[in-house]
């Protein structure tokens, strides 16, 4: 068993410019610890060298519990050994399962978030994902008894924190205005904890029996794209040039090509969600969840989010290179842009598409973690891009 590294500072004012290699030493640092000897044992996965994913060994429902994670993009063998890790946590058998055993003090901002929502006392499993730009822990808030209370995200640099206020916006602000058949998670809470920002939303059902739809479906990206009233207008007259402006993406590419090229084109401009992937939600019938709005926006083409979900499925399902998926994008958005009305915009907007691409690595620059896999992106966008622009 290996013990945890000491708590770093956590009032440290130069933690967002400074990054400690040991992964378990940043989350200290972000989630303090309890002044007591409390500990609870933890399942590191998949590893203590390169830790994303924690999962409280005991009480066995709680274990079990923090294991019950089904999306639409998971095969049927992942399903299995997703309800082979349930079982392996509520008898007490993590043990056995591919990881490392961590014994960790207590967190002090679980006990925190308990308090603010009115629980006696909640266990934490915790979600570090790989490293990447956006990087930040969230937290599976758990009762005793398994019930799942909700997600715990955190904001440790100026970009993360700027994604969980984007993200409390957007689930406000389309809480009442989906189908009822699309569902997504209530805010519970935001607070200020130490220099951190934290936002808390609730439990939304991922049943086991989600599995691989359609990329994503064209009812879904027009439901979310009618919260905003489509307004159609020049794109040199939108407010997606000015943002792209404000993150220096003029800095990037030749701005002013591009909006030479299409700046008098017209497009539908309304809400998108950013990330509408199949691992970001999960089928019941006829109903739908869908969550992590943390880039979603209200000034993009309709019709984005296809664009989007097919070159996320490219690169991680089919298993293509960034510039193989991003060149294949018009004949498999096609389809789709036709039922949304935006058959005659395909071109223009993988162009735009690209653009945005480029524009979030923007505002990526000089924070968080730096994977190499994000430097490939944004080389990728921008060799696409500029071919494009130079026929």
């Amino acid at each position: 068993m290996v013990a945890s590294t000491p708590a770093g500072r956590a009032g440290d004012d130069s933690f967002d410019d400074e990054l400690d290699d040991d992964d378990l030493a940043w989350l200290d640092r972000i989630l303090g610890r309890r002044a007591t000897d409390t500990s609870t044992v933890y399942l590191c996965r998949p590893s203590r060298a390169q830790p994303q994913f924690l999962v409280p060994t005991k009480p066995g429902r709680v274990a079990a519990a923090s294991l019950r994670r089904f999306h639409d993009a998971r095969t049927p063998a992942e399903r299995v050994a997703g309800l082979v890790g349930q079982a392996a946590g509520r008898f007490g058998l993590l043990k056995h399962l591919p990881g490392d055993l961590l014994e960790l003090q207590a967190f002090a901002l679980v006990d925190h978030l308990a308090g603010v929502l009115g629980e006696p006392e909640l266990f934490a499993a915790v979600t570090l994902g790989p490293r990447r730009r956006n990087r930040k822990p969230v937290l599976q808030l758990v009762r005793p008894d398994g019930d799942v209370v909700g997600f715990a995200k955190i904001g440790w640099t100026p970009f993360t924190r700027e994604l969980l206020e984007n993200e409390a916006r957007w689930l406000h602000a389309v809480e009442h205005t989906l189908p009822a058949w699309m569902h997504t998670p209530p805010v519970l809470h935001q607070t200020r904890w130490r220099e951190f920002d934290v936002l808390v939303i609730g439990n939304i059902d991922t049943p086991f029996s989600a599995r691989r739809r359609p990329v994503v479906r064209t009812a879904v990206v027009d439901a979310v794209a009618s919260v905003v009233e489509p307004d159609r207008r020049p794109l040199a007259d939108s407010n997606l040039v000015d943002s792209w402006r404000r993150v220096g993406l003029h800095d990037r590419i030749d701005l002013d090509r591009l909006l030479d090229r299409h700046g008098d084109t017209e497009f539908d401009m309304s809400l998108w969600h950013g990330d509408l992937t199949p691992w970001n939600m999960a089928t019941r019938g006829g109903d739908i969840s869908v969550w992590d709005w943390e880039f979603a926006d209200g000034d993009r083409p309709v019709g984005f989010d296809v664009f989007h979900a097919h070159f996320e499925d490219g690169r991680r399902r089919r298993g293509e290179t960034d510039v193989m998926a991003l060149r294949q994008l018009p004949g498999r958005v096609a389809p789709q842009l036709h039922e949304l009305g935006q058959a005659q915009r395909v071109e223009p907007m993988l162009d735009l598409y690209l653009a945005e691409l480029l524009a979030r690595e923007c505002r990526l620059i000089g924070q968080g973690w730096l994977p190499s896999n994000m430097a490939d992106l944004d080389a990728a966008a921008g060799r696409v891009l500029e071919e494009r622009l130079a026929r």
